[in-house]
């Protein structure tokens, strides 16, 4: 059976809906035992011998369907799944004449008391602004998407 710890530090060890860290909760409460899960942000990209892979040793495979969900706590995963919001969003940057623009795919969690909402999604963010100097030459800002 795959290690969970070495699941959960490969998804970064963090709840990406509210931001409880493994770390946190395992002092607070001596376990993460059903608290972290994985949640696909696409449905559709689940393998459907999900379940019997995400239990063995780790592997490619395995890493591979990491690589397709966001790690959520259990309250986290339960509203994303309860209200059920999905959505594109579309990231566009204007840098020193420059222009980048990503699409990303996801979740939706909608706070109605703060009035704000949180993106959840797998997809990495690729528009990497850099500068380059070159010489007394004066400072120029660059977008990459990787």
């Amino acid at each position: 059976m795959a290690d969970k710890r070495q699941q959960l530090l490969y998804k970064g060890d963090v709840c990406h809906g509210c931001g409880k860290t493994v770390e946190d909760i395992m002092a607070r409460h001596g376990t993460v035992k059903r608290v972290f899960q994985f949640h696909h942000s696409d449905p559709d990209a689940k393998d459907p011998e999900y379940d019997n892979l995400i239990r063995r040793n780790l592997s490619t495979e395995q890493l591979n369907e990491l690589d397709k969900c966001v790690l959520l706590c259990s309250f986290c995963h339960d509203l994303v799944e309860a209200q059920n919001i999905r959505t594109t969003v579309r990231l566009k940057i204007e840098l020193a004449g420059r222009t980048g623009e990503q699409t990303f795919k996801g979740h939706i969690i909608w706070d109605a008391i703060e009035k704000r909402m949180r993106f959840i999604t797998n997809e990495p963010f690729r528009l990497n602004p850099y500068n380059v100097v070159i010489g007394e030459a004066p400072r120029r800002w660059n977008l990459k998407a990787s």
